[in-house]
């Protein structure tokens, strides 16, 4: 998010910089929703937004279900009431060893060999159940065990069988294709694929191949099914997109993501320290690959599984979300093109007939061109819309929450008025923000590329200080406001986090550690003191009117398939 000007020093007009939304109201960089983080707290500090970025971004169980009880979601002994974690089935399960003297399984648990999870076979307590609607989603019952045991992945089942999409072992046998049928949870035309087809069609341009991996459960504390991707040869990059067409209120993430060679992307850890990064969003989640210069696309088996989470009062339930991939096909671009929508709610003297040749807002979108041109990126067609009627009643000052769908939400879900053939990334601009000063918030980090009417779906922008302050800094200000936040919308992060203490993870953007640069003790670094290392970064947290990007920033915009030659 951006905030409006404020004065750190005489010479140095700075804000609070933009940080990308999840799904409406969480920041999309910060995880505040998902995480054990509280909402800004203006007084505290002098207006700046506080930015906590928590370990193991990425991994469930989320902070708010754990620990849990037998049979639950786990990465380490801590995550489990019962004191242990069996982390050798996917996703872990908590258990007690029991047998030859020990004790007693909790929950009434049962008590049966297993794998372990350093590979050996031993005695382990095991989930009673009469149904598999009383187990995880990535769970099931089997009758003659009477436990919730784990589903099944390619390769676990013995010869003669195959893991069906469900997780189950079944004899292996032809499949014979016919039309899909949807919404059967079948994959009748045998293309490994459930009910794919039956969503939205995703118009993409030339450089763009879509894959429709069709419907995949989620929720019910536990993982889904995990799905598999081959990029084609010569691939720049591939982009996930999971979409809940319900628009139902749970957060979810990929759990995991293994490429060739089985290592995991999403590795859990510090913030900053996985390789390919993720921000956990509801109502669509988008995953680029790769989106650091810690990762290159190989040649080989991408699997990837999704884990959808409530909050400290519930779980969340079994639910479905649509999943496609949207291949980048051009190699190692390096120059591109990016078509925008421009959409107007409620500007004073500003509309879409009048901003093509207005004389101000024409030296700000000069300016705005500039800095993508300094990326290497040029933009190309620029369409015009009004927001009219009720929705520029209640849009033109936009109210945002701490979590959850937020005026923010709704009003990028309007994109949704947009032909599939209209490609541009969505800028909104309002007259302002409510409350706190804020000036511009992108829907996400990545938003989804070639989607729109989703929750995510662009980038919204305050004309505040464009509108009632006459000197040109201004009309610069709002255009870095722009650039930025389109950079989060395209994949980039802050470099550094406003505490000194989280960074990205992109190898080659300097870091500004508090404990190094802090050097008025405030708690916060600022651009003059990291402007030797990263300060100057348009992604850097604060706005300085610079627009240095590093190679491996430029690289990330450049793979985003919204871009075009």
């Amino acid at each position: 998010m951006k905030l409006a000007a404020t004065l750190l020093l005489a010479a140095l007009p700075f804000a609070a910089a933009a940080c990308g939304g999840s799904s409406g109201g969480g920041n999309a960089d910060d995880t505040s929703a998902p995480a054990d983080t509280s909402a800004p707290d203006d007084a505290d500090t002098g207006g700046v937004d506080v930015i906590l970025i928590p370990d193991g971004t990425n991994q469930p169980p989320d902070v708010t279900q754990a620990p849990q009880a037998l049979g639950g979601v786990c990465q380490r002994d801590a995550d489990c009431l019962t004191g242990y974690c069996n982390t050798f089935p996917q996703g872990g399960y908590c258990t007690q060893r029991c047998g030859d003297g020990m004790d007693a399984c909790p929950d009434s648990g049962v008590c049966l060999g297993s794998q372990d999870s350093d590979g050996a076979r031993r005695r382990l307590c095991f989930k009673p159940c009469i149904a598999t609607t009383q187990c995880r989603l990535d769970q099931w019952c089997p009758p003659e065990a009477g436990v919730c045991t784990p589903r099944c992945r390619e390769g676990d089942c013995g010869a003669g069988y195959v893991c069906n999409p469900d997780g189950l072992c079944e004899p292996e046998g032809p499949c014979v294709p016919v039309a899909e049928v949807c919404g059967d949870g079948q994959d009748q035309d045998c293309d490994g694929y459930v009910d794919n087809g039956c969503s939205r069609a995703v118009d993409a341009p030339a450089h763009v191949r879509v894959v429709d991996m069709g419907t995949v459960k989620v929720g019910g504390s536990g993982l889904s099914r995990t799905l598999s991707f081959f990029p084609s040869a010569g691939a720049a990059s591939f982009t996930v997109v999971a979409l809940d067409e319900a628009n139902t209120p749970w957060y979810m993430t990929a759990y995991s993501l293994d490429a060739p060679g089985g290592v995991d992307l999403l590795s859990p850890g510090p913030a900053g320290s996985e390789p390919n990064r993720s921000s956990p969003a509801f109502g669509v989640y988008t995953l680029m690959v790769p989106n650091s210069d810690q990762v290159q696309l190989a040649q080989g088996r991408y699997e990837f599984n999704f884990y959808r989470y409530g909050n400290a009062a519930s779980a969340a339930p079994v639910g479905e979300i649509h999943v496609w991939v949207l291949e980048n096909l051009r190699e190692a671009p390096s120059a591109s093109t990016l078509d925008l929508n421009l959409w107007f709610v409620g500007i004073p003297g500003l509309s879409a007939a009048s901003a093509p040749n207005d004389t101000r807002f024409g030296s700000m979108m000069t300016e705005f061109r500039r800095v993508l041109g300094n990326a290497g990126i040029s933009v190309g067609e620029v369409r015009y819309f009004d927001v009219t009627g009720p929705e520029a009643d209640i849009y033109t000052i936009v109210d945002t929450g701490d979590g959850g769908v937020d005026e923010h939400a709704e009003l990028l879900a309007l994109s949704a008025a947009l032909p599939a053939e209209n490609h541009g990334v969505n800028l909104f601009f309002v007259q302002a923000f409510s409350g706190w000063g804020l000036l511009g918030k992108a829907g996400g980090i990545p938003g989804p590329p070639l989607f729109h009417g989703t929750w995510e779906s662009g980038v919204v922008v305050s004309l505040d200080e464009y509108l009632n302050e006459t000197d040109p800094f201004f009309v610069a200000y709002t255009a870095e406001t722009m650039a930025h936040e389109l950079g989060h919308q395209l994949g980039l992060y802050h470099p550094t986090e406003q505490d000194g203490r989280s960074f990205d993870h992109i190898l080659d953007t300097p870091e500004c550690p508090a404990e190094f640069y802090d050097s008025n003790g405030d708690g916060l670094v600022d651009p003059i003191e990291c402007e030797a290392v990263g300060g100057l970064n348009l992604m850097f947290w604060t706005s300085t009117l610079h627009d240095v990007l590093s190679d491996a920033q430029k690289r990330v915009l450049h793979l985003n398939p919204a871009m075009r030659d």
